[in-house]
């Protein structure tokens, strides 16, 4: 082996970083991510590449900041750790992270006196208690033998022997998150031992291949219960597992991520796909007609067939000419009517996402600097909502507010060729900790309308009695919009709302009395929860309320969950309880993972609404 200059290589590894971060990132969940470190020689990297593994060069003092990026980190010859190193390696290895180490590392924490382990040692967290220095001692691994002048034998808790030395004591063994080799670590002159090279990426490939992950996708798959083309899947990944034995270390963790994959779609293929559904999602749109007509074709594909365009948030317009001004981004062209026309070809439903009384977003926006006296005011003064990131709202009580929101949102249907208006922010601000609803015109037209004093904290006797109006106010809005824009166009007016005791209690929003008195022709709510569990329990509460009196289409929260199957998870809920659709939050944030698993599985058929 020519001897490879380790200073020659450090720039060029610091500017393959990002590109390197970037290939780990988008790695398929099985195939395990490699960090290598210290290994001056580069010994332990060209067997890697020998075999076809992918790897990430490091340093020690890399370590603390790369962790996140990586499932296995193998330290050679790094000497003694520092304390953030240690610090950062208990907590990879609390969160499941692997490490792979040299007994020359560990003999810094361990020697002299082996039986005296600090609690803080990296020999103390990978279950190493005793190390022992041999000298002129020989491994031997599947006949091959290795001599050594210098070796350790050690101890590790609740291990498996993987080789040992001609003295009988243990050479290699692992645990459930580390792997240990007795021999110091692998310098050059090492690097064409046939012995070492097969112990350790063999010892690599049992330690670092998962074989759970493919179990849990296996026994997600009925093999009695397949169609063709999911059968054929089936056998094929069961073939590739057989081969993740045989070959190198790269072949097998290729065979692992193509019969992971296989088992996946063998799995989405046996997903039942509905030819009748609403599969809905809120959409911003692009500032280009090029980006606009991008997404629109992407939707078509998974079957998208109804969209909540964002047209009125923050104070602006998406389109221009209206009762206020059109958003900034969009100057130029109008959005809106792009959108309807480009939706038309696809089949797709256009709905217009109104955020209510969402006046403005860090500044109270354009009607509110028009008309500060229609501003929402806390019950401390405050017109900024601080638990909601300094959003601002327009008072819903307000006689004046109602109608210029009711009299702007009439002029949309009527100009536009819309298919329906959904009512977002369609609610008082949060209740906690400061209530809203407190501005002089507020009290005024409280007290004369109930006759009540109006109250001044939550101890007052009113206080119960001013939340019901203000439920009132909220309810009434949705009555009085709704007899407005059916008076212009027939078009489904429908309510993104929130889940449980929440809604009434803290916004204000008592929903299941618009669902009772047929204020909407469909309803959303937004089931924001990672938990599966969680969805779950509050759909079927939801149901208590809805029932089949309107449809539901629960929104599920693609802005916190990337993870295809997670996502596919909360989606087949619709299907458990026959519901009449899905939603998702939003366009945007919905990743290719989860268009391809979801365009495989429940939505693999066209469906109409």
């Amino acid at each position: 082996m020519v001897h490879k200059n380790y200073d020659g290589v450090l720039c060029l590894k610091r500017r393959l970083y990002l590109v390197l971060l970037l290939v780990l990132s988008v790695a398929a969940a099985a195939k395990p991510s490699i960090g290598l470190v210290a290994d001056y020689d580069f010994v332990i990297g060209d067997w890697l590449a020998s075999e076809g593994a992918f790897y990430l060069p490091l340093s020690v003092s890399d370590l603390p900041f790369l962790l996140d990026h990586l499932d296995v980190v193998i330290i050679n010859d790094a000497g003694k750790l520092d304390d953030i190193t240690v610090d950062s390696l208990k907590k990879f290895l609390r969160s499941g992270g692997k490490v792979v180490m040299f007994s020359g590392v560990l003999a810094e924490d361990l020697l002299p006196d082996s039986l005296e382990l600090d609690y803080d040692s990296i020999a103390f967290t990978l279950g190493v208690t005793e190390l022992v220095p041999l000298s002129g001692v020989a491994l031997e691994y599947e006949g091959l033998p290795l001599p050594l002048g210098t070796a350790y034998t050690f101890t590790q808790r609740r291990s498996t022997a993987l080789a040992s030395y001609a003295s009988g004591e243990l050479a290699a063994s692992r645990n459930n998150n580390s792997l240990v080799f007795g021999v110091p670590a692998v310098p050059e002159a090492l690097a064409e031992n046939t012995a070492l090279k097969r112990l350790f990426l063999d010892a690599l490939k049992e330690f670092t291949i998962d074989f759970t992950v493919l179990e849990l996708a296996k026994g997600k798959v009925d093999p009695n219960n397949l169609t063709q083309q999911a059968k054929e899947l089936y056998l094929e990944a069961e073939r590739l597992e057989q081969k993740i034995h045989e070959g190198t270390l790269g072949d097998a963790y290729d065979y692992l991520d193509q019969a992971l994959a296989l088992y996946n779609d063998a799995y989405l293929y046996s997903i039942p796909s509905r030819t009748k559904e609403t599969r809905a999602v809120w959409f911003r749109p692009p500032t280009t007609k090029y980006s606009i007509s991008q997404s629109l074709d992407t939707m078509e594909k998974l079957g998208i067939n109804l969209i909540f365009v964002e047209t009125w948030w923050e104070g602006g317009l998406l389109y221009p000419d209206g009762t206020v001004s059109q958003r900034s981004e969009f100057r130029g062209f109008d959005p809106l009517e792009y959108i309807i026309e480009e939706a038309r070809k696809r089949n797709i439903e256009v709905h217009a996402w109104l955020e209510v009384f969402f006046s403005g977003y860090k500044r109270p926006g354009e009607i509110l600097e028009m008309h500060p006296d229609w501003a929402c005011v806390g019950i401390d003064g405050s017109i900024a909502v601080k638990s909601e990131e300094d959003k601002y709202f327009i008072e819903p009580a307000h006689r004046e507010a109602r109608k210029f929101l009711i009299d702007m949102f009439v002029d949309m249907v009527e100009r536009y060729d819309l298919d329906g208006i959904h009512l977002d922010y369609i609610r008082y601000p949060q209740q906690n900790p400061v209530a809203y609803g407190f501005s002089p015109y507020v009290k005024e037209l409280f007290e004369t309308t109930t006759g009540l004093e109006f109250p001044t904290d939550q101890k007052h006797r009113n206080w119960q009695a001013f939340n019901r109006f203000k439920e009132e106010q909220v309810t009434s809005f949705v009555a009085e919009l709704r007899e407005a824009v059916l008076g212009v166009k027939p078009v489904e007016i429908s309510a993104a709302v929130f889940p449980g005791n929440d809604a009434l209690v803290n916004k204000n929003q008592n929903w299941p009395l618009w669902v009772d008195s047929g204020y909407l022709d469909f309803i959303s709510l937004m089931l924001y929860s990672r938990s599966t569990a969680t969805v779950d329990s509050w759909i079927q509460e939801s149901l208590l309320s809805i029932g089949s009196k309107i449809p539901y289409y629960p929104a599920l929260a693609a802005i916190s969950i990337p993870e295809g199957d997670l996502l596919l998870e909360q989606t087949l809920l619709t299907h458990k309880y026959n519901l009449d659709g899905v939603a998702f939050f939003a366009w945007q944030h919905l990743t290719e993972e989860s268009i391809d698993m979801l365009l495989k599985g429940p939505f693999r058929s066209k469906a109409e609404r």
